[in-house]
């Protein structure tokens, strides 16, 4: 194999200590991708209920408001970047961009913590703070961001 460097995409509430011990002994790099796309997926409450619990479990902090969910991501952010992640990789099916105050993607979330449905509108609001969010960060630490 000719391979110098492996990029992996790893979902944010992943520990990365397996792939950190494993990769001590290839003969080439890994760089592993920051992968909040379980958190984007606010559309189906269900799977995203779960996986605010799993983000609270290792951050330690309740989610309740966006602003606590926004401290979970950041904390699980720098996280990966001290465990030497560069690149954020984001699946999905197409780019939402609906630009929307704080205020108002906070009553969407609470809406979802409240087991609430939202339509397409507010999932694409919610998206695309999010995503600006994280753009932001990646651009404060320099990071990669891969979308697909």
């Amino acid at each position: 194999m000719n391979a110098e460097v492996i990029c992996t995409s790893l979902d944010l509430c992943n520990n990365l200590d397996p792939l950190q011990r494993t990769e001590k002994d290839l003969p080439f790099e890994i760089y592993q991708a920051f992968s909040p796309d379980s958190i984007l997926r606010i559309g189906d409450i269900e799977s995203f209920k779960k996986d605010l619990s799993k983000l609270e479990a290792l951050t330690n902090i309740k989610i309740c408001t966006l602003d606590n969910l926004i401290e979970a991501l950041k904390t699980r952010h720098d996280f990966f970047d001290s465990k030497g992640c560069r690149l954020s990789h984001h699946s999905i099916s197409y780019f939402p961009f609906s630009p929307s105050p704080a205020s108002e993607v906070s009553i969407i979330v609470k809406q979802v913590i409240d087991h609430n449905f939202v339509g397409l509108t507010d999932v694409e609001k919610y998206q695309t703070y999010i995503l600006t969010q994280i753009a932001k960060w990646n651009y404060e630490k320099k990071w990669i961001q891969l979308f697909h």
